[in-house]
């Protein structure tokens, strides 16, 4: 029974590869600034940017990054294919997502308002 299950657990899990790496961001996001903010590291400077800032951008950067690579491989993968076209859609979505949670709080709000 589990055998004949985990070709739908691998393309379900393709499918949804870019939310899961949006979730995965937006909790280290929230994680590192909560955590930062406590131990009051708020205003630790690194190579001139806030560390909390530093932080958010790179891993912002690195998880924008992923969820183009997911929609690059699902589009080289079969255009025709249902499967491929929700990831590379699911993706789309997560990046902007990602850019939106990263970017755009760094650049309006103190880190630890």
């Amino acid at each position: 029974m589990i055998v004949q299950s985990i070709p739908f657990v691998r393309t379900a899990l393709r499918m949804w590869s870019g939310a899961i790496v949006w979730a995965a961001h937006f909790a280290a996001i929230y994680s590192v600034t909560a955590l930062a903010c406590a131990r009051g590291y708020a205003h630790a400077r690194f190579f001139g940017l806030e560390l909390v800032t530093l932080a958010v951008l790179a891993a912002t950067l690195l998880a924008f990054l992923a969820a183009l690579a997911i929609v690059r491989r699902a589009r080289r993968a079969d255009a025709a294919s249902f499967e491929s076209w929700i990831t590379a859609t699911v993706a789309s979505l997560a990046a902007i997502g990602i850019v939106w949670e990263g970017f755009v709080p760094v650049v309006m709000l103190p880190a630890c308002g």
